[in-house]
């Protein structure tokens, strides 16, 4: 067997070892079920309180503009409503083409931003063990209410209330249940 050969062959078994795994660009991460909402991003190694667990990158987030997003097939949109967010203030959407994609809501996160308006980095807020959920506050990414966010526009336009930001599914839920 060749040397590139023998790679290749350990290298598949390290993905059939770690399927889903993949670098969260600064921490080893992997895409599993989550308690949360449906995936989540969890990590692989323990993470230390204030250690850059992400870091934008402009090879691997994608960086949209409202008309960017509206020129692309609806199928598109719909999967942005879902992985992209939205900068405060800003004509500007990021997408994360990595497993920051699967990080969930909670309102009691152990990652932060470096920035409320436009995030650039994310810290681990406390320790972080080995195989526990990455979790961000959504309050300090964007706001789904923020006037012309068009993920928000998008989302409800085509019905797709799963993929909706928790904060406006939580309130359609509410309204729902009050029969509004």
């Amino acid at each position: 067997m060749s040397g590139l050969t023998a790679q290749m062959v350990g290298l598949n078994a390290v993905n059939r070892a770690y399927p889903m795994e993949s670098k969260l660009l600064l921490i080893r991460t992997r895409i599993s079920a989550s308690p949360i909402h449906g995936v989540g991003c969890f990590t692989c190694d323990p993470v230390m309180e204030g250690s850059v667990v992400w870091q934008f990158h402009q090879s691997v987030d994608l960086v949209f503009t409202e008309a960017e997003i509206l020129s692309m097939p609806s199928s598109f949109q719909i999967f942005l409503v879902q992985y992209a967010s939205k900068d405060l203030g800003q004509d500007r959407y990021v997408y994360c083409s990595d497993n920051a994609r699967f990080i969930n809501h909670s309102t009691a996160p152990n990652l932060v931003h470096n920035l409320a308006s436009s995030a650039t980095a994310m810290y681990a807020s406390r320790d972080i063990a080995p195989g526990e959920e990455l979790t961000l506050d959504y309050q300090f990414v964007d706001d789904p209410d923020e006037h012309g966010n068009a993920l928000t526009r998008i989302g409800l336009a085509f019905g797709e209330r799963d993929y909706l930001d928790p904060r406006i599914k939580d309130r359609l839920h509410q309204s729902f249940n009050r029969g509004g």
